[in-house]
Order: C-alpha cells, then structure tokens, then sequence
C-alpha cells in the first residue's frame, strides 16, 4: 500500500513535501492520528490533513513508511524520527529506534545519542536503553 497509495484520503505535510496516506492505517498505528482525523471540530479531521512541522521529510516518511510495512529505510536516523514515534504513540517504533540507537553508540556518538533519548525517558524503553547505556 505504502508503494501504490491508491485512493488516498489524507495528506501529511512535512518540510516542504506531502505524503498521501489512508487514515485508517495511520489511525491503526497511533492513537495520536487516530484522535485527530476522528474529530470533524479539529483541523486535521476537516481538513484530513496533519502538518508535521518539528521534524524534516525523510523523518515523517520513515514515520508513514512504518505505519504502513514496519520497515525502515537503511538510512533511517532513529534519534530524529524517536521524537516522531513517541509524539504519535507510536509504540513499536519507539522500541525499534532504541535498538537501534544501543546497537549503533560509540564513544563519537554517545553524547548525542543520550541527548537523544533524554527528552523521552517517561517512556520505558526509552528509559530502559538509557539506564543499559549508563551502564556501558
């Protein structure tokens, strides 16, 4: 679906570019979305549009990719598209990027990596992998 996109019936804007999407599939993968094109008094669900304005493209894309195929691209940067997937209650996606973000840190990208995660440590993974990496 993610490939064709036939018979879209939402639009999700981000830096400049646009993704057509179903909301039903992304309303299946976050609650967040789910609530937004739910409600006819929000703007997103008149408008069936939701404008991304806190991350660039290829993170929303990465975003709405998984939504749809729970694939990644291989030049995926999971510390900007984590703030996406916790934004949206994306769950398993907030599991994906932590992985990721363990299995990749070095001492060059330790720092970065635990400025990444900082802001969502209410999350559990995202505490979890931030206590494992203390513990490096």
């Amino acid at each position: 679906m993610w490939d064709t996109r036939c018979f879209t019936d939402a639009v999700v804007y981000a830096d400049g570019r646009s993704f057509g999407v179903h909301r039903a599939v992304l309303a299946s993968s976050s609650p967040v979305l789910a609530a937004m094109f739910g409600m006819e008094d929000m703007q997103e669900g008149a408008q069936r549009q939701v404008v991304i304005n806190n991350a660039p493209a290829s993170a929303t894309e990465a975003l709405l990719r998984y939504m749809y195929n729970f694939h990644l691209p291989d030049d995926c940067d999971y510390a900007t598209l984590l703030p996406l997937a916790d934004q949206y209650q994306v769950l398993g996606l907030v599991d994906v990027c932590c992985g990721a973000l363990f299995d990749a840190v070095s001492e060059a990208t330790i720092v970065a990596t635990l400025r990444a995660l900082r802001p969502h440590r209410q999350h559990c993974a995202v505490s979890l992998t931030w206590e494992a990496l203390l513990q490096r």
